[in-house]
């Protein structure tokens, strides 16, 4: 997160101090000064530190509700291929995968600026230990608790206690699974953020490592999947076999997105190049959409998902499209708003610190929720935003309460700052 300030500075006359004839007073005093103005350094540089961007704060809550809607579009297993429901919740999960990428953006302005001081020491004592504890209770949650309660109460004749069930618990509390592989992502992209921060100094360098992981882990792997699964030109592949030889990807695409929302933040882009970016935003939910509703129907299987990966360029596109959206945009909006009314700026606050938390328990909101209320028995073009909506604000509530107990707040909040 950048901020700029300027230290107050006190010039002394030093004809004056000569002229003086009580130099001893003028000394005490230029101490005072010296000191007040010491003071005043400390005072300004405290106010920074204090001061949010809304608009990153606004674009971690938005990429979290889609988040939720990218994982309630996903509940339409009775609807058949080719169905209206079908259609309007592809085209909901489509648009919403740039929701992984856009935190991992968010993570890439508060973490990869040389200005940030920033220690091995520091990055695991305050930042990789607590995302690990939360792993480790929402993993036990999730895979211990929630999976085998559910399997008991709702699907009983299948549910047996026995070595096979504790051995697949034990695996399944250690691997975590499900969304909580953002986790384990998170704290090996993090114990790599000191040696990823001593090329962000070299403008030149860090776009050259980005746009090189764009094309060895996105573009590539994008066209490669298009070609040989889409049209059937196998031959093809071979272009993707050269460049898994090359052995270059490292953390892939992710990492992409890592120094992308350093770049992007940093570097300030003029009229024309802001909306080519809008353009490219919404090609990429387009493309996204066709794509994924053309190889539904290719192999006739309606649960396919090999055009929705995170990596998938089009989703790259989706992404740049939202974050400079938020930065250009509705970046003036938000500060007028959180200026003119004070709710606002306390609602986005709050909506903005607990994400993590609303992240980590969604889906057990989701699931019982579903049960409910079917996502089915509703208009899904209405019914599936505003479902993420109350998921959202469900979510929101208990995650508020629960990190006032000392015990949860270690498990549910990450300090950015």
């Amino acid at each position: 997160m950048t901020y700029s300030y300027e230290y107050l500075s006190v010039d002394v006359d030093e004809k004056m101090i000569n002229n003086s004839k009580n130099s001893s007073s003028l000394e005490i005093e230029e101490d005072e000064l010296t000191q007040s103005t010491l003071n005043d350094k400390i005072d300004i540089k405290d106010e920074v530190k204090r001061k949010r961007i809304y608009w990153i704060d606004a674009l971690r809550v938005f990429s979290n509700y889609l988040v939720i809607l990218t994982h309630i579009s996903l509940r339409y297993d009775e609807s058949d291929l080719g169905s209206y429901t079908w259609y309007v919740n592809t085209f909901y999960n489509s648009s919403s995968r740039a929701c992984v990428p856009l935190f991992i953006m968010i993570s890439g302005i508060l973490f990869l600026n040389p200005k940030k001081e920033l220690s091995c020491k520091k990055m695991y004592s305050k930042y990789i230990l607590r995302i690990f504890k939360s792993y480790i209770f929402w993993s036990f949650i999730y895979n211990a608790i929630d999976t085998n309660v559910s399997s008991y109460f709702f699907d009983r004749s299948k549910f047996k206690f026995d070595k096979k069930l504790i051995q697949d618990t034990i695996k399944n509390f250690i691997l975590g699974g499900g969304h909580l592989w953002y986790l384990n992502f998170i704290i090996g992209l993090y114990a790599a953020t000191p040696i990823i921060k001593k090329i962000t100094p070299d403008r030149f360098i860090t776009w050259y490592a980005c746009i090189i992981f764009i094309i060895i882990s996105q573009f590539v792997p994008t066209l490669n999947r298009i070609l040989t699964r889409l049209y059937e030109l196998k031959e093809f592949s071979i272009i993707q076999d050269y460049v898994d030889g090359l052995k270059f990807e490292m953390a892939g695409g992710y990492l992409a997105y890592y120094l992308l929302g350093y770049l992007l933040n940093e570097d300030y882009l003029n009229k024309i190049y802001i909306y080519i970016t809008y353009a490219i935003g919404i090609l990429g939910v387009i493309l996204t959409y066709v794509f994924r509703c053309a190889y539904a129907f290719h192999i006739n299987n309606k649960d396919e998902y090999s055009f929705l990966d995170f990596n998938f360029f089009t989703i790259t596109m989706i992404s740049v499209g939202i974050f400079t959206f938020f930065k250009y945009t509705l970046r003036p909006k938000i500060n007028n708003l959180v200026t003119k009314y004070n709710f606002f700026e306390k609602a986005l606050i709050i909506l903005s610190d607990n994400s993590f938390g609303i992240y980590l328990i969604h889906l057990i909101i989701n699931r019982v929720f579903n049960l409910i209320l079917p996502l089915n028995m509703f208009e899904p073009l209405i019914w599936t935003p505003i479902t993420a909506i109350i998921i959202h604000l469900i979510s929101l509530t208990i995650i508020y309460y629960l990190r006032k107990i000392q015990l949860f707040r270690e498990v549910m909040e990450v300090n950015v700052n």
